[in-house]
């Protein structure tokens, strides 16, 4: 659903009935990818259903009573932990080899490790899988086949994983997005229907759109290297006397580019601003779709919605707010730096900017309370630190607080400061990442109320 690296047809008639026949074995591609969608399935299991996590000080976590949303083992012993390690003994010399096996196993380690909020263990992985991407990518490659398919489907992730890690944290490339003007999009099961062997999956039909999230994800990663490169001189940063104005019709037409991506999404993945929190899913009890919501809390009985379609939601819908923050992010500088060179259309793009800030569905629950099945976590940690950092600033900043006071639904921020401090709260007890920023901001954010 969120990283489609493997097929499900492949699994079902060649990883699965080879192990079962045969056992794992040593040096065995199969092996390997069946032990590792074992630890995975776990995982997910667990992290969905299991005990909120024992943290290093024995409490449960969370914040106010509340219950930690970082669920199954422990912070030192990851759920499948006993599984993984069996599939990391059975490597061997499988791993020097450079094939779609290869990278398809690479990938799933690396999918297990940000799941154990191992981040570097993480980058590392994925690095070595666009590594071996890119030496595939030199072989001649038939596009249409089910392997080239897959190949897409295994460069694209690479991709995507990527882009956050060089986007967020600045970390070195390897190249593999050079690529990306040559390597077609992935067709997926439903368009190989004429495959001989073809076998549909009980869990990945069309009602989850798991496809077009994908692609939807593919898409805004090209906008968001855009905004970096126009607006932040990512690709080229020369130095700059004095101040210069935000560039108003760079940021119109990204603005437009972004608006655009939102439009064009299959209509049961798209929504306005004023519906935010709103989606359409399946109820598991009668199957049949119906309109859920993204909430600030919701502790007690748990409502987790088959397919994980609110996981792959909350994740496209926060990369729209994410980009439209960057954007408009100059403007917020202009605020707090020349407030005297504000004029009447510079306070409406900063309205736009900190309206991009609020009620993020990653830290809604449900989503909140599934932790482990969140995508590239360490992004979202390090993008909620930077609005919480702004939202502090506004609060007694003139500018940014009229703003805030006449424009802004005062509940709105306030439940949203509330929900990423409880998500920094919640994960700096098992993450190193957010105890860093933990600490950054409860000093600041102690005893403060906004009112």
């Amino acid at each position: 659903m969120l990283y489609p690296i493997l097929d499900y047809t492949d699994f079902m008639q060649q990883a699965l009935p080879k192990v079962t026949e045969e056992g794992f074995g040593d040096g065995c591609f199969m092996s390997l990818i069946a032990l590792l969608v074992f630890a995975l399935g776990k995982v997910a299991i667990e992290g969905t259903f299991g005990k909120p996590t024992v943290t290093k000080d024995g409490s449960l976590g969370g914040m106010r009573g509340s219950l930690s949303g970082i669920r199954g083992g422990t912070a030192d012993e990851p759920p499948a932990l006993d599984i993984f390690n069996e599939a990391q003994r059975r490597l061997g010399f499988v791993i020097s080899h450079i094939c779609l096996e290869t990278a398809q196993i690479l990938l799933l380690k690396a999918t297990y490790f940000e799941a154990c909020l191992r981040h570097i263990d993480f980058w590392r992985t994925t690095v070595m899988a666009s590594e071996a991407i890119q030496i595939i990518l030199k072989r001649p490659i038939e596009w249409t086949s089910h392997n080239g398919d897959m190949i897409k489907r295994a460069y694209w992730v690479c991709n995507i994983i990527e882009g956050w890690y060089h986007v967020d944290l600045d970390l070195p490339q390897t190249g593999i997005s050079e690529y990306q003007d040559d390597i077609p999009l992935p067709l997926f099961p439903e368009q190989l229907e004429h495959r001989v062997d073809y076998e549909p999956s009980p869990f990945k039909d069309k009602r989850t759109h798991y496809q077009y999230n994908f692609l939807g994800m593919i898409a805004i990663r090209r906008l968001i290297d855009r905004i970096n490169n126009e607006l932040y001189n990512v690709s080229n940063p020369e130095p700059r006397e004095g101040y210069a104005e935000p560039p108003i019709r760079v940021i119109k037409e990204l603005d437009h580019q972004l608006k655009s991506w939102r439009s064009h999404l299959p209509q049961p993945l798209q929504w306005s601003d004023e519906q935010r929190t709103q989606y359409v899913g399946h109820d598991p009890l009668t199957d049949l779709p119906s309109l859920m919501q993204f909430t600030v809390d919701r502790d007690g009985d748990q409502f987790y919605h088959i397919y994980n379609i609110d996981v792959i939601i909350a994740q496209l819908r926060g990369r729209f707010y994410y980009c439209r923050f960057m954007i408009y992010r100059p403007f917020l500088y202009k605020a707090l730096h020349f407030p005297e060179r504000m004029t009447a259309e510079d306070i409406e793009y900063c309205t736009i900017g900190l309206d991009s800030c609020l009620l993020w569905p990653v830290c809604m629950w449900p989503v909140k309370n599934k932790k482990r099945l969140i995508p590239n976590i360490f992004a979202w940690t390090q993008s909620f630190l930077g609005i919480l950092l702004v939202l502090r600033i506004a609060a007694e900043d003139t500018v940014l607080k009229q703003i805030w006071e006449t424009q802004l639904l005062n509940q709105h921020v306030q439940d949203s400061i509330e929900m990423m401090l409880y998500w920094m709260r919640d994960m700096q007890q098992v993450d190193g990442i957010a105890e860093w920023s933990w600490k950054i901001l409860e000093p600041l954010y102690e005893g403060v109320h906004f009112g």
